[in-house]
C-alpha cells in the first residue's frame, strides 16, 4: 500500500518472484558443543564462527570463537542470526576469523595536545598489546587516563559501555570506574581512539604499525615500572595498591 500511496503507476513485486520461507525444524536438534556461523549482533554486519555453548528448550547460547563470553547471546534454535558451518562460503558473505589478539602502536612524537602531559606520555610503553582487542583498548584508554592533567577532562570524554573492560580514574577525592564497549577488531579500537584523541584535542597518537620513536633518556627502573602497568593480565586496581604501599 505504501507504493500505491506515494508512488505514481508504481507496481507491486509479484509474489510469484519470491522464495518461500523454508519449513522451521520441529525440534531443537542442537547439542552443546555443535558449530556454526553465527550473526555478532553488537557487530550485525559480521558473521563469525561460533559454538553452542548451552541449550534450554528452544533456546541456544551462541559462544563466538576466540572471544570471551562478551558477545554471547541467547536466541530460539530457529533464529535467522544462526546459520550452518559453511554457509558464508555458499551464499559469498565474509566469514570473520575467529578472535585474534591485536597490537596497537604509541606516537610518542606527536603532540599530546593541552590535556596529556607529554613527560608522562614519553614513560609509556611504544605499544600496547598483543592482547585480546578489549584488552588493547583498556590498556590504551588507560594510559591516557594515566597522563592527564586531570583525569577528570579524559573521563568526561568516555561514555558508560557494555561488555568492555573497566577503566579506572581518581578525581574530587573518589576513584571512579566505567565499562569500555566491547570490541572485537583492531578497526574499532583505532577508532575509538581516534575519536578520544579528537576530544583530547591531540594528534592520533595510536596505530597499526610501529613510529619512529625519539626516547627521553629515561632509567631502566622508570621504564619498566612504567611499563609494568600495562603487561596483559595486570589490572588498574592492582597497579594503584602496589603505588600506595610503595608511597
Amino acid at each position: 500500500m505504501f507504493l500505491l500511496k506515494t508512488l505514481n503507476g508504481a507496481e507491486m513485486a509479484p509474489i510469484r518472484i519470491f522464495h518461500k520461507e523454508p519449513p522451521s525444524p520441529s525440534h531443537n536438534f542442537f547439542k552443546m558443543g555443535m558449530k556454526l556461523e553465527a550473526v555478532d549482533r553488537k557487530n550485525p554486519h559480521f558473521i563469525c564462527p561460533a559454538t553452542i555453548g548451552e541449550v534450554r528448550g528452544s533456546e541456544v547460547l551462541v559462544t563466538f570463537d576466540g572471544w570471551r563470553g562478551a558477545f554471547d547471546y541467547w536466541c530460539r534454535f530457529d533464529s535467522r542470526d544462526i546459520f550452518p558451518v559453511g554457509w558464508c562460503s555458499l551464499t559469498g558473505d565474509n566469514l570473520q576469523p575467529p578472535g585474534t589478539k591485536v597490537c596497537i602502536y604509541l606516537n610518542k612524537n606527536g603532540s599530546p595536545g593541552p590535556h596529556l602531559d607529554k613527560k608522562k606520555v614519553q614513560l609509556l610503553p611504544d605499544h600496547f598489546g598483543p592482547a585480546r582487542a578489549s584488552v588493547v583498548l583498556q590498556q590504551a584508554v588507560q594510559a591516557c587516563i594515566d597522563c592527564a592533567y586531570h583525569q577528570k577532562t579524559v573521563f568526561s570524554f568516555l561514555k558508560q559501555g557494555h561488555g568492555g573492560e573497566v577503566i579506572s580514574a581518581v578525581f574530587d577525592r573518589e576513584q571512579h570506574t566505567l565499562n569500555l564497549p566491547a570490541v572485537n577488531s583492531i578497526t574499532y579500537v583505532l577508532r575509538f581512539l581516534e575519536k578520544l584523541c579528537h576530544n583530547l584535542r591531540s594528534d592520533n597518537l595510536f596505530g597499526n604499525q610501529p613510529f619512529p620513536q625519539t626516547h627521553s633518556p629515561l632509567t631502566t627502573t622508570e621504564h619498566s615500572h612504567s611499563h609494568d602497568r600495562y603487561l596483559p593480565g595486570r589490572s588498574w586496581d592492582g597497579a594503584w595498591a602496589e603505588k600506595g604501599a610503595q608511597g
